[in-house]
């Protein structure tokens, strides 16, 4: 994932659902400032949820099912979305 993203100041909802991305999710995507919503579902991330999503200003959501997660990283909601203020998801 090309590190220029963070550099879009403006973005508030990032798209990347379906693309068969895998590793970690890069905490640079939490350096976006106006990022809102960050959909990441039917991928194939794993390990944890990078904190630096728990301290970002604008984030509310994060769609993060159908991935490889460790167990203890458990999506919760309808959607099966990450609400920051979740402690159950630090690392």
């Amino acid at each position: 994932m090309p590190a220029q993203l963070a550099n879009l100041s403006s973005l508030e909802i990032l798209y990347l659902s379906y693309n068969k991305m895998s590793g970690v999710i890069p905490s640079s995507l939490a350096h976006i400032p106006k990022l809102t919503y960050l959909y990441l579902d039917h991928n194939q991330f794993s390990g944890r949820i990078p904190e630096p999503f728990y301290k970002h200003s604008f984030l509310k959501e994060m769609y993060i099912e159908g991935n490889a997660f460790r167990p203890g990283v458990k999506p919760i909601g309808f959607h099966k979305v990450l609400e920051v203020s979740d402690s159950d998801f630090l690392v």
